[in-house]
């Protein structure tokens, strides 16, 4: 993915894509305007940090193994690299750097783990981190 080029047009078809994927949720739609419409305002750890439309997109493609979803944002997924990468170099090697990603879940899913105490637990949402 970070080797494919990714032009204006192909991004246009990416959030064309994404709106015809989730024609039947207005609500998603309305978020997909949002980001083709305020993309470059924006920094992409922004955009996937607010729990925007990308977040949602990209964790659904990631747990779904939705490999047309995930090549459709690979521009994105482009972009939070370079930014991520940006940081990196420009951050003393010597400071160490802590960084967390929050998770919601449901009570009944909270309670479900909470009763399975001492088992192994498999994630796929972890991979979007």
């Amino acid at each position: 993915i970070l080797k494919i080029e990714y032009d204006d047009q192909a991004k246009k078809e990416s959030f064309n894509y994404c709106r015809q994927y989730y024609a039947d949720n207005k609500a998603t739609v309305k978020a997909i305007d949002e980001l083709e419409n305020d993309y470059q305002y924006h920094s992409p750890i922004w955009w996937y940090t607010k729990e925007s439309a990308v977040y949602r997109l990209l964790s659904s493609a990631v747990q779904t193994h939705d490999a047309n979803m995930i090549i459709k944002m690979g521009f994105f997924m482009q972009d939070l690299h370079r930014e991520i990468k940006r940081i990196y170099y420009e951050t003393e090697r010597t400071t160490k750097v802590t960084l967390y990603r929050g998770h919601g879940m449901l009570a009944d899913e909270f309670e479900k783990f909470r009763k399975r105490e001492g088992e192994v637990f498999a994630f796929n949402w972890f991979l979007s981190t």
